[in-house]
């Protein structure tokens, strides 16, 4: 589930947390979900013993049970289908005995499994990676889809749809329930994480007119105006800007980079918008912002927990629009999502090098 959004760049907000080179990352999130393609020389292929029936597999007699487990790779005689699944801290605890030819499902379904898997791509795992894990992602498979969700958002804000709408169904035929609006040409949109997703959404905002501010630590200035946006610091960002998008990964270091103090920086009008990591923004933080006027709204996809419970505050808070972790979506993002992700495994297990290796 917390694999449905193509991860953001692996740029993070604070410097020395990421990969040197710029552009090759987006912002580890949504498969997904904060480094691009770090090519290493693939080892030749072995060939692969015979599968051995584990213990798991002879207590597997319900039907139903087999069904709810079966891979979608079933192996050959050559290649063993995936054993079991195990998750991240099993992985990290070394609590699993991982063969040369094992091939093994990992669950991770929380943030603390997110930055286990990080943990492991910044620095490996010895004893499983001189065996031959390989770790792959798909870093592309919703780049337009989540940057054009960004966007719809902000324009949701700018517009105030959202009253205008109401106001139409209850038969008022008036312009003035979208209250006071302010030209979007005039306007600042501030990106924090110019990886794919980051850029492709400040590029966007610059075809609406939008003067574009972008910050990453990882991308020196003059790429950043070579991408036709204006550098800037997180400071300068927070300040100027009238809508702050994100587009980081969601790790130790990221965690509630957007707090009391950040939202206090901004100006009373501005509006956040969160395509990416729900960590990444103190909600408690952020009510309060909203509800005292310290920031005129947000609006949010993506949530520390999720689903949020019913009765979050954030979700019944008039100046916070919510939308349900759908900023990755399109028939288009989910065939890549699973083709490509399905490749690297075959290509993996085919002695080939992966499309998109992490390690």
């Amino acid at each position: 589930e917390s694999l449905k959004k193509p991860d953001d760049d692996i740029s993070a907000l604070v410097s020395g947390t990421a990969p040197a080179a710029a552009g090759t990352h987006e912002t580890p999130p949504p498969a997904g979900e904060p480094t691009e393609n770090r090519d290493e020389a693939s080892a030749e292929a072995a060939p692969a013993p015979e599968p051995v029936p584990s213990p798991q597999d002879d207590a597997r007699e319900d039907e139903s049970a087999s069904a709810a487990r079966t891979p979608a790779f079933r192996g050959t005689e050559e290649t063993p289908a995936p054993q079991e699944t195990i998750t991240i801290r099993e992985l990290l605890r070394g609590t699993v005995e991982v063969g040369e030819h094992d091939v093994f499902y990992v669950h991770a379904v929380t943030s603390e499994d997110f930055q286990g898997l990080w943990g492991i791509i910044q620095k490996g795992v010895t004893e499983n990676f001189a065996r031959g894990v390989r770790i792959t992602y798909v870093p592309d498979y919703g780049v337009h889809e989540v940057s054009t969700h960004a966007i719809t958002l902000l324009l949701v804000m700018a517009r105030n749809m959202e009253s205008l709408l109401k106001a139409s169904a209850e038969g008022r035929w008036d312009y003035g329930a979208m209250g006071t609006v302010q030209r979007i040409q005039d306007q600042t949109l501030g990106i924090l994480g110019l990886g794919r997703i980051g850029r492709q959404t400040a590029l966007k905002g610059l075809g609406l007119g939008m003067r574009v501010l972008g910050y990453d630590p990882v991308i020196p200035d003059e790429d950043i105006r070579a991408m036709g946006f204006e550098p800037a610091d997180m400071t300068r960002v927070l300040a100027a800007s009238d809508y702050i998008s994100l587009h980081v990964p969601s790790m130790p270091e990221t965690r509630h980079i957007i707090n009391a103090e950040a939202l206090a920086a901004m100006k009373p009008t501005a509006r956040i918008i969160n395509t990416a990591r729900g960590p990444l923004i103190d909600e408690e933080a952020l009510l309060a912002a909203v509800r005292n006027g310290t920031i005129a709204g947000a609006a949010l996809d993506v949530f520390e927990t999720e689903p949020p419970p019913e009765d979050h505050p954030l979700l019944h808070e008039p100046n916070v629009i919510v939308t349900p972790h759908a900023a990755w979506y399109s028939e288009a993002a989910k065939t890549d999502m699973q083709v490509k992700a399905s490749q690297d495994v075959v290509n993996v297990l085919s002695g080939n090098e992966p499309v998109y290796p992490l390690n």
